[in-house]
């Protein structure tokens, strides 16, 4: 058992110990017996144990961890005082190192994110689980008829237990007043969700709200609130984060998904050996793909190749285009929008000067478009058009090109939603000038159609239907 002070739980980075015991006072102790969130040097969550008693324990480090426990008190006084479910507090206290909040614990309850089986990437388009989203924004209506809100309003910060939603979190209760807050804090709950979601949970929080709010409004909030989540998550993913894990040396950057961490790590040892033993996808000048089975996993590396020396000079101060898709496959995700997911990604460095860059993907399971309407039916090609409809949709909202939008890097699995998942993002785009997004959608559009120029009977269905809104 190891026995730490506040100062010296800082000094543990991301991995403090278990178990342990950490002294708060001359007189009082915790022991903990998992570690739920570390934000390093800043925040220990944990669930613990305070005498004979189950705590959730909040312990904040820092020169302003007095005031973060004051805020954790005072929106819980809030809620108490406006009748909605919060976690009780038990104890709390602070001294020269820091301050705890202890507050029950409760046992066996879920988040709205477990409860449903999502995760924060929200891909799945089904209506699987709105019944505990429609609880969620009922709450929320509730918060905005106590003149309260939950600002980080995400999923997570509903929990479930015995048929009763909880609001957590307490430091990001504030107060909404204005028809504007309500939309705004809506919205930021809904770009949270899918986005099929959206208008069913606006409905359902009409019905509880004392006050009227505009769908159109709402529709507008989330998808801006969607946009910064994206965008953010981009940066993110090249910074050491709770998310992202970060190395960087003269000779190499390199990220990879936290989670995914040590299971990775003997696999980005020697990437160049891994693809010359997988099965080759495509050798190229540009880029060489191949898939690999990893420790029961089958996952795709794409290395992105120097032609030749000007090539390589032409790349030395410049994000190569494994960075590129890295970020932008992150951002896809985020918003929506189905692609391999991420895990990992590799630059070849000398000091500032960028080299090669790697890639590794979870492998899709979808056929390329070509083959999925020459396998299908008429039934598949009314699917398929439904999706596309759908992803050029998220492509006007979000302004975005693909660069290189052929029906070979378009995978489809009807077993998926969306069934439809973009690959190949060397050149994927967002633009701030609409009148320059507006030029290289039509390129997107224009491209895509070129796949079925010798079959007239599939484009005469998908044509009209993509460019009816162009």
């Amino acid at each position: 058992m190891t026995i730490l002070s506040l100062t010296q739980l800082q000094q543990t980075y991301r991995t403090p110990p278990l178990p342990a015991t950490i002294e708060l006072n001359g007189t009082t102790s915790l022991h903990i017996d998992s570690w739920l969130r570390v934000l390093p040097g800043k925040r220990y969550v944990a669930k613990a144990r305070w005498g004979e008693q189950v705590v959730l324990a909040k312990l904040f480090i820092g020169p302003r961890s007095e005031q973060k426990l004051q805020r954790e008190i005072v929106g819980s006084q809030q809620l108490n005082n406006a009748a909605i479910a919060t976690p009780s507090i038990i104890e709390h206290g602070n001294n020269q190192q820091g301050a705890w909040l202890l507050t029950e614990f409760l046992n066996g309850a879920e988040d709205l994110y477990s409860i449903t089986g999502r995760d924060q990437a929200m891909l799945d388009q089904s209506l699987a689980g709105i019944e505990h989203g429609l609880a969620v924004a009922k709450q929320v209506a509730e918060l905005h008829n106590a003149h309260l809100a939950q600002t980080d309003g995400h999923p997570g910060n509903f929990m479930f237990l015995d048929g009763r939603c909880y609001v957590i979190d307490c430091a990001d209760i504030s107060a909404a007043t204005t028809l504007d807050d309500h939309t705004d804090n809506l919205g930021q709950l809904l770009a949270q969700l899918p986005q099929s979601w959206w208008q069913p949970l606006w409905q359902c929080y009409q019905q509880a709200a004392k006050h009227s709010t505009n769908y159109d409004d709402v529709y507008n909030a989330a998808l801006k609130k969607l946009a910064w989540r994206g965008q953010n998550v981009a940066e993110k993913s090249v910074r050491d984060c709770t998310q992202f894990a970060v190395s960087q040396y003269f000779d190499r950057f390199e990220v990879v998904v936290r989670d995914q961490e040590q299971q990775l790590a003997p696999l980005l040892q020697d990437l160049d050996a891994a693809i010359a033993n997988g099965q080759p996808l495509k050798k190229g000048g540009s880029a060489t793909v191949a898939k690999v089975d990893w420790q029961g996993h089958t996952l795709v590396i794409k290395r992105y190749n120097l032609k030749n020396w000007l090539h390589r000079i032409s790349r030395w101060f410049r994000p190569t285009r494994a960075w590129h898709s890295w970020q932008g496959g992150n951002r896809l995700r985020t918003i929506g929008i189905a692609t391999p997911k991420p895990l990992a990604m590799v630059e070849e460095r000398f000091g500032p000067l960028r080299g090669r860059g790697y890639l590794i993907t979870e492998c899709s399971s979808g056929l390329g478009l070509v083959k999925a309407l020459e396998q299908g039916n008429s039934d598949t090609l009314a699917s398929l058009t439904g999706e596309l409809q759908f992803l050029l949709q998220r492509f006007r909202e979000h302004k975005l090109s693909h660069g290189d939008f052929k029906a070979t890097n378009l995978l489809w699995d009807p077993q998926l939603s969306p069934s439809l998942s973009l690959i190949d993002l060397d050149v994927i785009r967002w633009h701030n000038k609409p009148s320059r997004w507006r030029k290289h959608y039509h390129k997107d559009v224009s491209r895509l159609l070129r796949n079925w120029r010798d079959t007239p009977a599939v484009l005469a269905v998908l044509e009209p239907a993509l460019t009816s809104t162009t």
